[in-house]
């Protein structure tokens, strides 16, 4: 069988890799394991057991005292694909299939954010690599630089003939996402729903597209720059991802980014928020308050972004940080910075700066890079910060930001994460589907201290009932009311005034 290589770091120690070619790898304390982590803190002697069956990899957990975490989830069994991030007690780990992604991985380490399983086996292996262009520049550190270029009108004609066989897939406002994995390999999705197309490349129509963008990008070595980005149109953006990132045949990924969203009008009439919790983050917001935005992928958590950005003051000086233009102002108080392929690192060295200066810094879907960064100047700094993560519940969201500060270099243990992140977030808002299947805001909740287990337990102060908002708020305080009152804020809230008086 082929081998692959399991990477490992003690809390914020140095990684050690190791490489493996058997079908049962055994994790744990003891010293017969086949990976043993002996020093490794809240680790059972056979903790856990990688099973390989050809390019298939699944983690079992062996009823480990402590559990076995992916990407920030509680697992008993799980496939596992190239780009997840393991927790073992104070340990992480990642899986890589040979030493070329082993490589990649040592320059990234982004977890995968997909939580769905109805396409993740099959898109799960390409989206960690395409996180790892875009949003960790591996370029700088492993020799791929990447190419962007912005189409004009006689490329984007060529494109619609070279990409024929998905230029219908393209053009369909409804499809959202395409991906051509191998030549019969395409996926698209549309309207949330994600499904396998009878479409079909030849290995030649894939080579002709390869060699016509270097050629229009002026790249005489593919092998050197990784991948090729090319913006369709201001809301269409191709990717194609070259070997030696990929193995054989080169992957095509077409994200189309959403419209603007939808007015404060419009998400207050379909009840995606709720304007009395609105009304509790707005005046939130005035108080400086951390606020993190959790929900599942295109669930709106952006459009959230976007009515608090709107909300905010003019005078308010606003930093906005994203990977992809979907909050948008016209405002001159707001300094925008986009999170993506060539700038990142300019990016996050201007984010840092103006954290310092801002009234308000909002970062759409925070990046690896800068999870434990931000949650310290959450921490040390009096402007008000909102971020969004990608988290199907509220344990689940403060499990992925822990993950995601847990990868930095500078990250402490996890107990000692965990505290920063109950000391610096003030309040989660989660949204969700309701019983009808539509996304909105299903919970804000209050963070406390740590409790006596080390870990966070959330105060929930607004929770989403079949659609009975007037009944949806649980009666709990938040501990900053008496400065809402005393600014005289929560005179539009009687919602709290009960509780008080």
């Amino acid at each position: 069988m082929s081998t692959f290589i399991i990477t490992y770091r003690i809390d914020n120690g140095e990684k050690v890799s190791k490489e493996f070619s058997k079908d049962k790898i055994m994790i744990g304390r003891a010293p017969d394991s086949d990976l043993c982590l002996d020093k490794v803190k809240g680790a059972s002697r056979y903790h856990a057991r990688l099973n390989t069956n050809g390019e298939k990899q699944t983690l079992v957990d062996l009823n480990s005292t402590n559990g076995t975490f992916v990407n920030g989830e509680r697992i008993g069994t799980t496939a596992i694909r190239h780009g997840d991030i393991i927790h073992i007690g104070n340990a992480t780990l990642t899986v890589s299939s040979d030493t070329a992604e082993a490589a990649t991985e040592e320059s990234s380490g982004e977890p995968s954010t997909q939580e769905v399983e109805t396409l993740d086996n099959a898109i799960g292996e390409v989206s960690p690599i395409l996180k790892k262009i875009s949003q960790k520049a591996i370029a700088a550190s492993s020799g791929h630089t990447g190419v962007h270029k912005v189409a004009d009108e006689f490329l984007k004609t060529t494109l619609s003939s070279l990409l024929g066989p998905i230029w219908a897939y393209i053009s369909d406002e409804a499809v959202s996402h395409v991906l051509v994995k191998g030549c019969d390999s395409v996926h698209i999705e549309r309207e949330n729903v994600r499904s396998k197309v009878g479409a079909s490349f030849s290995p030649e129509e894939i080579s002709n597209l390869q060699k016509h963008l270097c050629n229009e990008c002026e790249v005489s070595n593919p092998k050197g720059i990784g991948s090729i980005t090319v913006d369709i149109d201001e809301l269409t953006q191709m990717t194609m991802i070259l070997p030696p990132l990929v193995k054989e045949h080169a992957i095509i990924d077409v994200r189309k980014r959403p419209r603007r969203g939808r007015s404060v009008e419009e998400c207050l009439a379909s009840g995606f928020l709720p304007a009395e919790v609105l009304t509790f983050l707005k005046a939130s917001m005035q108080l400086g308050k951390n606020i993190v935005v959790s929900g599942p992928r295109r669930c709106g958590k952006s459009n959230l972004l976007q009515i608090l950005l709107d909300c905010a003051p003019d005078r308010q000086t606003k930093l906005l940080a994203q990977r992809s233009p979907q909050i948008t102002s016209s405002s001159e108080s707001v300094l925008a910075i986009s999170l993506s392929n060539n700038n990142l690192q300019e990016g996050l060295l201007s984010t840092g700066i103006a954290a310092l200066d801002c009234d308000l810094n909002i970062i759409d879907d925070i990046p690896i890079t800068y999870a434990y960064e931000a949650l310290e100047l959450m921490l040390s700094q009096a402007p008000g910060f909102i971020l969004s993560v990608e988290a199907g519940s509220p344990s689940g969201a403060l499990a992925r930001l822990e993950s995601l500060a847990m990868t930095s270099m500078s990250a402490p243990g996890h107990i000692a994460v965990r505290n920063v992140i109950a000391n610096s977030v003030d309040l989660l808002v989660q949204i969700q589907q309701n019983e009808n299947g539509a996304f909105c805001v299903t919970e804000v909740a209050e963070l406390p201290s740590l409790n006596a287990n080390a870990s966070i337990s959330p105060v929930p102060l607004y929770h989403y009932i079949d659609g009975a908002t007037a009944d949806a708020w649980t009666g709990e305080v938040p501990s900053f009311l008496d400065d809402l009152e005393r600014l005289g804020l929560v005179d539009a809230l009687d919602l709290f005034t009960e509780v008080v008086h």
